[in-house]
């Protein structure tokens, strides 16, 4: 078996910082030369690591994804009250950026969806693996498969329809509405 290398921490730094500029900015706005400049590295760990702007916007999407379940993972509770967490986790990065950083997500998918094949596949499976998390969290409560499947991408639909409205109109009550969502959420499937 051989050893496992460390990843290098340049290529780290680099996809860190990739993350926070597309979640800031999209794939579209976001220039390689502003990622590699927040990133302090020269353009050369780019093409070594990651060969391209989209090959990287797609691994860091799929980094983000897994921060984002993290959070979820970690909170207490049952599932909606773990998705009021992650709720507010994102709002407190948007009020704190200004409404300007939004799920590190949606505005990569979004501008993906017909230029960047590799960062729209990237999205969607992260959307796929929370539907999925949240539906095994919705059955272990009690819910019933596929009415669990239904319920988690209604709220994921409502945090991420309430993160993009939110961050459009620079206010808050977009995230309000979306509780009330995940509230109804919990009405309809108590936890058993």
């Amino acid at each position: 078996m051989a050893p496992r290398t460390r990843p290098s921490p340049a290529r780290e730094r680099l996809l860190d910082s990739a993350v926070r500029v597309f979640a800031r900015r999209g794939y579209h706005a976001t220039a390689v030369a502003e990622v590699l400049e927040v990133a302090g590295v020269p353009s050369g760990v780019l093409y070594h690591h990651f060969g391209s702007k989209e090959a990287l916007a797609a691994e860091a999407v799929v980094r983000a994804g897994r921060e984002v379940a993290a959070v979820f993972a970690e909170a207490d509770g049952g599932v909606v009250d773990r998705l009021h967490a992650l709720l507010d986790h994102w709002q407190r990065k948007l009020v704190d950026s200004g409404y300007v950083e939004g799920c590190p997500i949606a505005c990569s998918a979004l501008e993906s969806v017909g230029a960047a094949p590799a960062v729209r596949d990237a999205a969607a499976a992260v959307y796929r693996g929370w539907i999925r998390g949240i539906a095994h969290g919705l059955r272990a409560e009690g819910c019933d498969g596929e009415t669990a499947e239904r319920e988690a991408t209604v709220a994921l639909a409502a945090l991420e329809g309430g993160m993009l409205l939110a961050r459009t109109t620079r206010s808050t009550g977009p995230l309000d509405a979306a509780r009330l969502v995940l509230d109804d959420v919990r009405r309809r499937h108590p936890v058993r």
